[in-house]
C-alpha cells in the first residue's frame, strides 16, 4: 500500500510538472502576410518637418518632400535634398491662403560660445519666394484683377536659442536669403553666407531652421525651391557638426525597403514594375493599409511573383490563403494565357531545389471574374519526403494591355500559411505533441481503448511535435520525461512483482 502511493505520489509530481509545457495552437508562418510594415524615422530623419495652411487652423497639407532631385548639384551623387512645393498654396481651394514648410533640429550648445549655421538653396524661375512680385495670371493675381502682385512668400534659416525646458531665450538669428542674401528664382543652387551668432546666457540648446513661408502658386513652369546642405558648428570646434543628417541625404525607409527584407519580388524583364506595395491595394474588409498592386498596363508579355519561404517539414500538409480583386477592365485570357495570376505552394529540399509545386488559377480553379470584388482562394498540400523549406508565392503571368484602357490593375492581400495538425503515434490527446499528458490518456484507458503497442508507440515518440510551428518551448524538460518514465516503468515491475 505504501508503494502504491508512494509511485502516484511521483507520478502526480511528474505530470503536474509536464503540464506546465502545452502545446501551442498551429500559427501563422508567414511574416507581415498582410504586407504590413512599421515604417520608421520620420518623413526626413533627425529633423522635425511641419507643413500648414496660413488660415490659423494649422491644417495639414503638402509643402515640403525629401525628395533625390532636389539634392545640391555640390553634394554627393545620389543624395536628396527639400523640395519646397510653393503651388499647393495661395489658390482657390485655400481660401487663396499660403502654405508653410519649416524644417528644424534642436542641438545642444553652451551659452557664451559662438555658433555658425550654413546652407544651400535653390530656387526656380516662378518659385513665389524668389520674385517681388506674383504674375498677374497667378492665382492671386486673378483675385487682384489680374494685375502682378506683391509676394507673400518668405524664405530663410535661423537659429533659435531654447533653454533647458525649451522655452526661446534672447533673440534669434535669421539670414533671409533674398533680402539678405540676394537669391533669386532662376538663379540656381547658392551656398548661402553663413549665419554666426552667440548663444545668450540661460541657452542649453538651439533649435535650427530652414523656413519656407506663406508659398503661393505662380505660374508655369519652374514653381518649386529646394533647401539642402546645412551644418552648424561651434566656432571653437568648426570641425565637429553638429547637427544629424545635416546634408539630408540620409532617407526614411519605404514600405519597400521594410518589406523587401521579408518579400522577394521577383519580376521578368527585369526594368518592368510589374508588381509594388500600395495603401490603395489593401483589402478594406480586412482591415490592414497595404497591399500587392499588380500593373496590368506595365508592358505586355511582362511577368511577376511575390514570394516567402519558411521551415517546413516533409508530411505535414500545408494551406495558402490569399486575397485578391481584379479591377473591371484587367483583361481575361486572349488564348495566350494573358494575366493569368496564381497561388503556388512550392516544397524545397535543403539545397533550396524545388521538389514539387502545387497551384491555383484565380480564374479556372477559384472562378474570379474582373467584378472589382475581393475573392478568397485557398490551397492546399503535403509536403513530400526531403522537405525543408515551403515557399508561397502570388504569380502573375504575362501581362496584357487592355486596349480599352481605363480600371484594368489586379491586386493582392491577405496572404496566409498555416499548417493541419496531423496524427501522430503516441498523441493520445491530438494536441500535436507527444507528452505525459498523453501517458495519462493511455493508463486511463488500458485495457480498453489502448494497449502495450501503444504505450509502445508513446515512449518511442515522446517528445515528438507534429508541425514546425510547435512552440520549442513546449518540449518537456529531459528531466520531467525521465521522471515519469521510471515512475512509468515502477509500476509496471510493481504490478508483475505482484502477479
Amino acid at each position: 500500500m505504501k508503494t502504491t502511493l508512494r509511485l502516484s505520489a511521483v507520478l502526480s509530481l511528474c505530470l503536474a510538472t509536464a503540464s506546465i509545457a502545452v502545446q501551442a495552437p498551429a500559427a501563422e508562418l508567414l511574416t507581415a502576410g498582410g504586407f504590413e510594415a512599421t515604417v520608421s524615422g520620420g518623413e526626413v530623419p533627425f529633423w522635425t518637418l511641419e507643413e500648414f495652411i496660413s488660415d490659423g487652423s494649422m491644417s495639414p497639407v503638402g509643402a515640403a518632400a525629401l525628395v533625390g532631385f532636389a539634392n545640391d548639384i555640390n553634394d554627393e551623387e545620389g543624395g536628396s535634398g527639400l523640395w519646397l512645393q510653393a503651388f499647393n498654396g495661395g489658390d482657390e481651394a485655400r481660401s487663396f491662403n499660403g502654405i508653410n514648410a519649416i524644417l528644424s533640429q534642436v542641438v545642444a550648445v553652451s551659452a557664451g560660445d559662438s555658433y555658425t549655421l550654413t546652407g544651400a538653396s535653390n530656387f526656380e524661375q516662378n518659385y513665389s519666394g524668389g520674385v517681388v512680385s506674383l504674375d498677374g495670371l497667378s492665382p492671386l493675381g486673378q483675385q487682384n484683377g489680374g494685375v502682378a502682385t506683391p509676394t507673400p512668400t518668405q524664405s530663410f534659416f535661423e537659429i533659435e536659442w531654447l533653454d533647458g525646458s525649451g522655452t526661446p531665450v534672447g533673440t534669434p538669428a535669421t539670414l533671409d536669403l533674398v533680402n539678405d542674401d540676394f537669391q533669386f528664382s532662376g538663379g540656381g543652387w547658392l551656398s548661402h553666407t553663413p549665419l554666426t551668432a552667440t548663444a545668450p546666457t540661460g541657452a542649453t540648446q538651439a533649435r535650427i531652421s530652414a523656413k519656407a513661408i506663406d508659398m503661393v502658386e505662380n505660374i508655369d513652369p519652374g514653381q518649386s525651391a529646394f533647401y539642402d546642405n546645412f551644418s552648424f558648428t561651434n566656432d571653437s570646434a568648426p570641425g565637429t557638426e553638429l547637427l544629424l543628417n545635416g546634408n539630408l541625404n540620409e532617407t526614411p525607409p519605404t514600405l519597400e525597403d521594410v518589406l523587401s527584407e521579408i518579400w522577394e519580388i521577383v519580376e521578368t524583364p527585369s526594368d518592368v514594375n510589374v508588381l509594388s506595395y500600395a495603401g490603395f491595394a489593401n483589402n478594406g474588409d480586412t482591415g490592414g493599409a497595404n497591399g500587392v498592386w499588380v500593373r496590368a498596363f506595365a508592358g505586355d508579355g511582362s511577368n511577376g511573383v511575390v514570394q516567402q519561404s519558411v521551415e517546413a517539414m516533409a508530411g505535414v500538409e500545408y494551406t495558402f490563403n490569399a486575397s485578391s480583386r481584379f479591377e473591371v477592365n484587367f483583361a481575361a485570357d486572349q488564348g495566350n494565357g494573358e494575366n493569368q495570376m496564381l497561388m503556388e505552394l512550392s516544397f524545397l529540399d535543403g539545397s533550396g531545389t524545388v521538389i514539387d509545386t502545387a497551384s491555383y488559377d484565380l480564374r479556372v480553379d477559384g472562378g474570379q471574374t474582373s467584378d472589382n470584388l475581393w475573392h478568397d482562394h485557398s490551397l492546399s498540400a503535403t509536403a513530400p519526403a526531403g522537405t525543408a523549406q515551403v515557399r508561397v508565392a502570388g504569380v502573375v503571368n504575362n501581362i496584357f494591355n487592355n486596349p480599352a484602357g481605363g480600371a484594368q490593375s489586379a491586386f493582392w492581400d491577405d496572404f496566409s500559411l498555416m499548417t493541419a495538425i496531423a496524427g501522430l503515434a503516441g498523441d493520445f490527446n491530438n494536441d500535436g505533441m507527444v507528452d505525459a499528458a498523453d501517458y495519462t490518456v493511455w493508463r486511463d484507458g488500458f485495457g480498453t481503448t489502448y494497449d502495450q503497442s501503444d504505450y509502445d508507440d508513446w515512449a518511442a515518440n515522446y517528445g515528438a511535435t507534429s508541425a514546425p510551428s510547435a512552440a520549442a518551448g513546449a518540449v518537456p524538460e529531459p528531466a520531467t520525461g525521465l521522471c515519469c518514465l521510471t515512475a512509468a516503468a515502477l509500476v509496471v515491475g510493481l504490478r508483475r512483482r505482484r502477479s
